[in-house]
């Protein structure tokens, strides 16, 4: 995953899966106490903007779980879903 931006103490970063950066994993991250927390979802296509924000997200399933899965083996046998 790549850095890219901070604001207060969440950082966000994204891990692109195709040309033109979508479709991408999209990751939040914020440190509390000595947990680091992260929100994950797989952005489909970039966001809309018109009379409101749309949002192209996938919070569950089948690509988001197995990312899930990737980075907790990435950090290790202490790390969980919660």
């Amino acid at each position: 995953m790549l850095f890219q931006r901070q604001e207060n103490n969440e950082m966000s970063f994204v891990r692109e899966l195709g040309r033109g950066g979508y479709p991408r994993f999209h990751a939040y991250t914020r440190m509390e106490k000595m947990a680091l927390h992260i929100s994950l979802h797989l952005d489909h296509k970039k966001h809309t903007y018109g009379d409101t924000t749309r949002h192209h997200g996938e919070y569950e399933g089948g690509a988001t779980e197995e990312e899930g899965k990737r980075l907790l083996a990435f950090f290790g046998e202490h790390a969980k879903i919660v």
